[in-house]
């Protein structure tokens, strides 16, 4: 469960659960963990932030932002990371070059899989959820990531652009971290900054808040529409007193 009024007791909560699943699964793995109903701890003590990235491992979706990101994970020594992938979306070489790099690297978790409950788990762990999307004509995991108190680390482009605001320039109103570009590099840029923030930083807390009370749904979508074709209509109208 993640609710506003007791969101950093729950973050931790799911933290310490999504922790404990992950320590008896393999680094890369083909099958979503299994969601343990055994104890564990309810606090955790992990003090790197997650960062999780949710969706499939193409262009569209920033794979040369995750590749770079996993290139200089040496420079972030304070997260972990999250890969959840479905099945399909990885060729032969991603697959080995993902593979090598979990061996390699302890703080980075391959899920070449999609669960729903695992995948809620881990937005609702997860401190950011990453999405260097070059292409994204609306995008839900931006939207899902903000209603479970995670905080959306995006590029300018489509759906990110009008539903995902920055909060280092917005704080009365920010639910997220936007990226100049849409480059990698430029994602990348972002990133260090954002890091940069304590944990305990209020900023953070109040836009973890704002991104929960989001309105995503499709009536304030629709009402604008409807505006639209009212003007339409209203000036077609008035064409036709004129010709």
């Amino acid at each position: 469960p993640i609710h506003a009024e007791t969101l950093e007791k729950d973050k931790d909560y799911n933290r310490a659960k999504l922790d404990r699943i992950l320590q008896e699964q393999p680094r890369f793995c083909d099958a979503s963990p299994e969601i343990v109903r055994t104890p564990f701890g309810k606090t955790s003590n992990n003090p790197r932030k997650l960062l999780s990235f949710i969706g499939r491992f193409c262009r569209a979706k920033g794979r040369a932002a995750l590749y770079l990101l996993l290139d200089r994970l040496d420079e972030y020594p304070d997260i972990d990371l999250l890969f959840i992938i479905p099945k399909g979306s990885l060729s032969d070489v991603d697959v080995q070059k993902l593979a090598d790099s979990a061996a390699a690297e302890p703080r980075l978790t391959v899920i070449n899989d999609y669960d729903q409950s695992f995948a809620e788990l881990a937005f609702a762990a997860s401190d950011f959820i990453l999405m260097p999307s070059e292409q994204e004509p609306g995008g839900l995991c931006q939207k899902i990531a903000m209603r479970f108190g995670s905080l959306p680390l995006v590029t300018p482009v489509g759906g990110l652009k009008t539903s995902v605001f920055d909060l280092r320039n917005d704080r009365d109103s920010g639910n997220g971290f936007v990226s100049q570009d849409a480059d990698p590099e430029s994602f990348l840029e972002m990133i260090g900054p954002v890091l940069a923030i304590p944990s305990d930083e209020p900023m953070l807390a109040k836009g973890r808040r704002q991104a929960m009370a989001t309105d995503v749904s499709w009536q304030k979508t629709v009402s604008e529409y409807a505006a639209i074709y009212e003007t339409l209509d209203h000036n077609a109208s008035a064409a036709k007193q004129f010709a």
